[in-house]
């Protein structure tokens, strides 16, 4: 079975090509904050931050926020963007959050999705014969 930092990371492309970079051009930034944004957005920092909302069926917009927080605080990002865009660092973090949170509401639905149908047993195969 799929897990939920898997799925973030398939949607990695898209989260990245699609959103980041066109939002985070408003501000004077180098790439080498979507670099290290992407650097942060894997297996190792996403799995341990978000692997609870596998076990949660309706997690609340705190449990999220609380989870996005460790993932920034685990991956040391919150440092980095303090440290390097010192009047910037939360609108970029805000940006950063506002994106994240809707891959992973979309990557929770996608998961219990996943695990739906894997344990309806062929049940719903099966209502189509009667």
């Amino acid at each position: 079975m799929t897990t939920l930092a898997e799925i973030l990371l398939n949607s990695k492309l898209k989260f990245f090509n699609n959103v980041i970079r066109q939002e985070l051009d408003h501000f004077p930034i180098s790439p080498k904050l979507i670099q290290e944004i992407d650097d942060v957005y894997t297996l190792d920092f996403l799995d341990p931050s978000f692997k609870d909302l596998e076990k949660i069926k309706q997690p609340t917009p705190y449990m999220i926020v609380e989870m996005m927080e460790e993932w920034v605080a685990v991956s040391n990002l919150d440092d980095y963007l303090y440290d390097n865009y010192p009047k910037d660092w939360s609108a970029i973090q805000d940006i950063i959050f506002f994106n994240l949170r809707d891959e992973l509401l979309n990557a929770h639905h996608i998961f219990h999705q996943e695990s739906k149908s894997e344990d309806d047993y062929g049940l719903n195969e099966m209502a189509f014969y009667f």
